[in-house]
């Protein structure tokens, strides 16, 4: 059964005509040494685990907004769920940067030639397609949420739970489908794991890319500085509606645990007289 399945996602397509490679589809049209399996990689990690953190701490908060019979809530510590939810929003936040960094460092790849060398590969585009598409309709539907403004017509609840599940399975989808780069961009540089199962040309670019990291017009070390900055910026001006002491520099908070608490006190009911 898999070697017929083999043959059909790896048999070869027609190579579009020659004309048409023009633009960003001509040869060397990204010229910077930063679009590399290397770059890509390790900002996945980061952006894949953000992606799990999210998920995990919007099941959380599903499970105590509708409660299935086994699932049961702990009464303490109190501030279980503001820490729990706090996290949720500030790692949402931050991935919004980390995303951008993670676009920019993969996209010369859509214009790749041949677009699609086999069915196997037309069919991994369409899954980062889904990947891309489901990852920044949950960032962006979760700052409207923030902001507590709905332009869209359907209920963010059960669109945000529901495209949270799409967004893992492409996760996972996507590094099962690239694990081989995703090998090579997580092994150290100059070694033979980083090259492992490339053709002696694209061993010899690799090494070429790797050399030129440092001479681009923007830097390997400029690149990292900048996306950590701003990545931790947004996390840190966040944070503070969770962990008090960074309340004065959380100016992105919609809250404080101080705010909170004194709105929880607003609204508790009064003791009856006598």
């Amino acid at each position: 059964m898999t070697r017929p399945l083999d043959r059909v996602l790896g048999a070869r397509l027609p190579d579009p005509p020659d004309a048409l490679r023009r633009g960003p589809l001509a040869e060397d049209a990204f010229p910077s040494p930063l679009h590399t399996e290397r770059r890509a990689s390790r900002v996945g990690v980061w952006l894949g685990s953000g992606f799990v953190i999210c998920f995990l701490t919007g099941m959380v908060s599903h499970l105590i907004q509708q409660p299935p019979s086994w699932f049961v809530w702990p009464a303490g510590p109190v501030w279980l769920y503001r820490v729990s939810q706090g996290t949720h929003v500030m790692v949402g936040l931050a991935l919004i940067p980390l995303l951008l960094v993670k676009l920019w460092t993969v996209y010369p790849k859509l214009f790749s030639w041949p677009p699609a060398a086999t069915p196997a590969k037309a069919v991994g585009r369409l899954s980062i397609l889904v990947l891309v598409g489901s990852a920044v309709f949950m960032l962006v539907t979760g700052l409207l949420n923030i902001a507590q403004w709905y332009p869209f017509g359907f209920s963010f609840k059960t669109a945000h739970y529901w495209t949270g599940w799409v967004a893992v399975g492409a996760v996972l989808t996507h590094v099962g489908s690239y694990a081989p780069q995703i090998r090579r961009g997580l092994a150290r540089r100059g070694t033979a794991a980083s090259v492992a199962g490339l053709a002696p040309a694209e061993v010899d670019r690799a090494y070429a890319q790797t050399d030129a990291e440092e001479e681009g017009a923007v830097s390997r070390r400029a690149f990292v500085t900048t996306a950590v900055v701003a990545t931790g910026a947004v996390a840190l001006t966040q944070w503070g509606q969770t962990i008090s002491p960074l309340a004065q520099v959380s100016v992105l908070a919609p809250a404080s645990p101080a705010s909170a608490r004194r709105a929880c006190r607003s609204t508790r009911p009064a003791s009856p007289p006598g």
